[in-house]
């Protein structure tokens, strides 16, 4: 355990020491659980830093002179505030201790479609506990705005995300582009991203839960992202109902009028020359794998 964990261990502890001895009602006590809720958070994050933190002992010695400055006969929620201050300066410097930390991940990605442009893709980075769909369950209200109008805001919203960012603008058959995120390695170090065909209903194509904590600096990974149906808008491949050049209409919708309703992998267009009506597609925009091809590289 390094010198700025055990000095924050001694610190947190004589704060909560503190308040004991100074007393207070009980209507102080859900803001007292608030700050120990932050202390614990703040010592596991601190589980994934391994950095000499001696340049900031001078400051640790200022954050321990403030805390014996606290007198015992101040107001209960003068010691919520001070206490509060001090984790707000420990939480500051942890994230810069962070930011050093940080392990960084190049996305590469690739269309490997015929003619299906691919919407601004979305990159989340996060642990394990999170998952952007799951097959044969509804889809969430982000994924099915990014499924139906390519738009991924809402998708990254709802993300508990160590770090997000998404592809500068459309992918175009064939193109490609390139971006970054980071974050502290920890095990179960996991990738989400996922992006709209957009010459389709609600289709989208990409993964979730792709752990890539084993790849070594400068070590990369490689996979082919099959397509799904988010289940949230009938395949009519309308003129009125697909946003994609292939047809200009209006994506998203919030009506849900897929009967299934829930996410499954996509069958494919059908498409006029199918013989389906109601498409504004033609041949052209079929598909029967992957749609985007992912290269994963931790930086040295």
């Amino acid at each position: 355990m390094n010198l700025f964990r055990l000095t924050l261990r001694a610190s947190t502890l004589s704060a909560i020491l503190l308040l004991a001895a100074c007393g207070g009602d009980d209507d102080n006590d859900d803001d007292i659980r608030v700050l120990e809720d932050r202390v614990d958070a703040i010592e596991t994050r601190l589980g994934g830093i391994d950095t000499d933190t001696t340049s900031i002992s001078a400051s640790l010695d200022a954050i321990d002179a403030r805390l014996a400055a606290i007198e015992s006969d101040t107001t209960i929620s003068d010691e919520l505030a001070s206490i509060a201050d001090l984790l707000n300066d420990i939480e500051d410097r942890l994230a810069a201790l962070e930011n050093v930390n940080a392990e960084t991940y190049q996305i590469t990605l690739v269309n490997a479609t015929a003619n299906q442009p691919l919407a601004p893709t979305a990159i989340i980075l996060h642990d394990d506990s999170y998952y952007g769909w799951q097959i044969g369950s509804p889809a969430s209200a982000g994924l099915e705005n990014l499924a139906e109008s390519g738009n991924p805001a809402d998708f990254i919203a709802e993300a508990d995300a160590l770090d997000s960012t998404t592809s500068a603008g459309i992918i175009p058959p064939g193109g490609s582009g390139s971006v970054s995120v980071s974050a502290v390695w920890r095990e179960d170090l996991s990738l989400t991203i996922a992006s709209m065909p957009v010459n389709t209903n609600d289709a989208f194509t990409g993964t979730t839960g792709w752990n890539i904590a084993q790849l070594a600096p400068g070590e990369s990974t490689r996979a082919l992202l099959p397509i799904y149906d988010a289940g949230t808008e009938a395949n009519t491949e309308s003129i009125d109902s697909v946003p994609g050049p292939a047809a200009g209409g209006e994506g998203f919708n919030a009506a849900r009028d897929d009967v299934a309703d829930y996410v499954v992998r996509h069958s494919g267009v059908v498409t006029a020359d199918d013989g389906l009506s109601t498409s504004a597609l033609d041949e052209s925009h079929r598909f029967d794998q992957g749609a985007l091809h992912v290269t994963v590289t931790r930086m040295e």
